[in-house]
């Protein structure tokens, strides 16, 4: 079908770009927030602490209620302190630390504080890891920075790319042209015509394959075609009225509005989607082992009738072993929903 022979309407026509769209953009800043809030939050502290070094001493009768958690790298803790008062309700105060280490799941803390200022309170965890805070602090902070940073540049190019498209093509009279589909993926295009771009679309979004041997889709341009947009099947992304819609659809057929889209497949999507496939059987076989040794823990405990610490011993293995059974179940479901939307956008 030459691209001459589609009727777009011969009047300007409104050109909404797709784009991450504000829900994409919000989930992107509220991404930044939160690991920005990580970041900041044992700031105070750490500064408080700084001053402490080589004054504090322990606080008789104080307490610590709390724990720390261990990743893969970095270890926070989330502690409240108590100190008791003479005449006076207990003084407390919440502390937050984030520091590096491996292999150390357990600790101790001991209250401290200074004597000219005895109404703040540390612990003497966080003086020997102060430099060790200051440090992960900073690299923290930098690695931070440079994310942000990266983040909001590709956020600007995205909305400069987008303002650049409404301007050379909205209210203009448009024409078809032929466009090549270099990569065709889940909410991602990239299109080649004058020059190549990414299009960030929605998940639903689909081309109008035109050649499928040759991976041209259909899209749009206007005066000296510098610019050129693609088109997805529902022809959302231009002002058209409904009457007109249905027109061009009935006109592209269903071919070229879903036909064809298993020719724009590529060796490594299919490779992506295999590979999603396996890992999914694997936490299927792995949910099934768990779950036959939960039934292992459960006769352990209701049946075999064992003592004290084996009943504790069947309950940690029933929980252990019930809850990831659970988890391997609910990921294979993940990841073969995933590798169904992505098997999806060729239909």
């Amino acid at each position: 079908m030459d691209p001459a022979s589609i009727a777009l309407p011969d009047r300007p026509l409104v050109v909404r770009p797709p784009s991450l769209g504000v829900g994409g953009i919000a989930v992107i800043v509220a991404a930044v927030v939160a690991v920005a809030v990580c970041v900041v939050a044992p700031v105070g502290d750490l500064v408080t602490d700084v001053r402490f070094a080589g004054k504090a001493v322990p606080v008789s009768g104080a307490t610590v209620e709390g724990s720390c958690s261990s990743g893969t790298l970095f270890t926070t803790c989330e502690v409240t302190l108590s100190a008791p008062r003479r005449g006076a309700p207990p003084l407390r105060r919440q502390v937050d630390y984030l520091f590096a280490e491996l292999g150390v799941e357990h600790h101790t803390f001991h209250v401290l504080a200074d004597p000219a200022r005895p109404s703040l309170l540390t612990t003497d965890l966080a003086l020997e890891r102060l430099w060790n805070r200051i440090i992960t602090l900073v690299v923290s902070a930098v690695l931070f920075a440079l994310g942000a940073m990266a983040v909001l540049l590709a956020l600007a190019g995205d909305l400069r790319a987008q303002r650049a498209t409404v301007r050379a093509l909205s209210r203009q009279v448009v024409r078809p042209v032929l466009l090549r589909m270099d990569s065709y993926t889940l909410g991602k295009w990239v299109v080649a015509g004058n020059r190549a771009r990414t299009w960030q679309v929605p998940n639903a979004a689909r081309p109008i394959v035109m050649d499928p041997e040759r991976r041209l889709i259909l899209g749009i341009t206007a005066g000296d075609g510098a610019f050129a947009m693609p088109l997805d099947r529902d022809l959302r992304w231009i002002g058209l009225d409904d009457p007109e819609r249905r027109a061009l659809r009935e006109a592209l057929g269903p071919d070229r509005l879903g036909g064809w889209l298993g020719a724009l497949d590529s060796p490594a999507m299919a490779a992506a989607r295999g590979r999603w496939r396996r890992i999914a059987r694997t936490l299927v076989i792995a949910s099934l082992v768990l779950a036959a040794a939960t039934c292992g823990a459960a006769w352990r405990v209701f049946g075999a009738g064992g003592g004290d610490m084996e009943d504790a011993v069947g309950w940690l293995g029933f929980a252990l072993c019930g809850g990831g059974a659970l988890g391997c179940l609910l990921g294979a479901a993940r990841v073969r929903a995933k590798a169904a939307r992505h098997q999806a956008i060729l239909r």
